[in-house]
């Protein structure tokens, strides 16, 4: 088998592409729990950890593979048929040092070449590389991973002639260190009235939260509806050393984290960040009594995500 060759790879990310015989999957997730039909224009559609998107007026497709073996199987997601070409956006709800995929073209395409693409934040292409089938190599493994502490958030994959994706498996950097997480990919569109229990996280909002759609870069976010006077607490239910925050979007005003832990059965703070106007991410750490709280106040904040970790994944308050 030749092994597909890369067009172009920049300098700020490292890419491997390999034999399919040559991986052992990390955790993998299939499209199979996902609803088959569509994804027209403007739609988005959350399987577990990876929120799918087209860009461009494409329209893609969850839709069963016609001829499954261990690489390819059940529902995947691409062009919506054999003729159509589409540009597909993978949003992976927490990033991921590497990441990897099958690419599929079906039997009888052309000789073609699928463009794969790692995204920066604010979506623009920090690398690109193309694929080369040969019509004997329907299915190829990809494998996309960040130099030194980079990460990746987002794929765009600009899929020709049918082509299609299954089986991503991503590989974090710490497995199973993270006991909660508050993921608004997770969450419902809409109002979070009251209080609001998911999974391994109480949110317990004392102004009016709600679950949004970021308009920068289409991804889901947990926000308030008030330009300050917000406040809401998030307790989780296991504790660790560290609470990391990372935001949907820069903050467009000044707010507070309170970081808590419990002592005698009562939420006490431990340590307090000022959030400041462009700021996208916070995090604190401490050493001794175990996080299991943090509590938000003031300006609006967009959050993309939050994490109760063992350790962090960057640079971290300590005390």
């Amino acid at each position: 088998m030749r092994h597909p060759r890369p067009l172009a790879i920049l300098p700020c990310a490292a890419l491997a592409l390999f034999p399919l015989h040559s991986l052992a999957a990390a955790a993998t997730q299939t499209f199979d729990d996902a609803r088959p039909g569509p994804i027209l224009p403007g739609d988005v559609v959350n399987v577990t950890g990876i929120t799918l998107s087209t860009r461009d007026g494409t329209t893609a497709a969850i839709k069963a593979v016609p001829n499954p073996d261990e690489y390819a199987s059940g529902l995947a997601v691409g062009a919506a048929d054999d003729g159509s070409s589409v540009s597909l956006n993978l949003h992976f709800a927490r990033p991921q040092p590497m990441v990897s995929f099958t690419l599929v073209l079906p039997p009888g395409a052309p000789t073609d070449v699928a463009l794969a693409s790692v995204l920066e934040r604010d979506a623009t292409r920090r690398d690109v590389v193309g694929v080369e089938h040969r019509a004997t190599e329907q299915r190829v493994r990809m494998r996309l991973h960040g130099n030194g502490h980079g990460t990746v958030d987002d794929i765009l994959l600009n899929l020709r002639d049918g082509a299609y994706v299954d089986n991503v498996s991503i590989q974090t950097a710490d497995e199973g260190d993270a006991c909660a997480i508050v993921d608004p990919a997770q969450l419902p569109l809409g109002s979070m009235a009251g209080r609001g229990d998911i999974g391994d996280t109480i949110i317990a909002p004392s102004s009016h939260l709600l679950v949004g759609i970021e308009p920068t870069t289409g991804f889901q976010m947990l926000t308030g509806d008030q330009a300050d006077g917000n406040d809401a607490h998030f307790v989780f239910r296991c504790r660790r050393d560290t609470v990391e925050v990372t935001l949907a979007a820069p903050a467009e005003s000044d707010a507070t984290l309170t970081f808590l832990q419990t002592k005698n059965s009562v939420m006490e703070p431990v340590h307090t960040t000022q959030v400041k106007k462009g700021d996208t991410r916070a995090c604190f750490r401490v050493t001794g009594p175990e996080l299991q709280g943090l509590h938000w106040t003031g300006g609006n904040l967009k959050f993309g995500r939050i994490e109760l970790r063992s350790q962090p994944t960057g640079i971290c308050e300590t005390r």
